[in-house]
């Protein structure tokens, strides 16, 4: 049986994800198991996009805010 490794950031993630498809490829995991880790994997990535895409955004509005201070 697969273990999941960690998934707290991006890169663990699609390392983990790499792996899964090598074991895939290897024939180590079923198709259907397979299928259901990519999907899981994608919402969990896109996930971690969306709170990426978030911190970006509040740190520019931060940056903005100091920048209108100062004009």
């Amino acid at each position: 049986m697969q273990r999941i490794n960690k998934l707290n950031t991006i890169q663990e993630a699609q390392r983990e994800l790499s792996r899964l498809i090598r074991s895939y490829y290897r024939d180590e995991i079923e198709t259907a198991k397979f299928r259901t880790l990519v999907y899981a994997f994608s919402i969990l990535l896109s996930f971690q996009k969306t709170a990426s895409d978030q911190e970006i955004e509040q740190r520019l509005s931060e940056i903005e805010a100091q920048l209108e201070g100062k004009a």
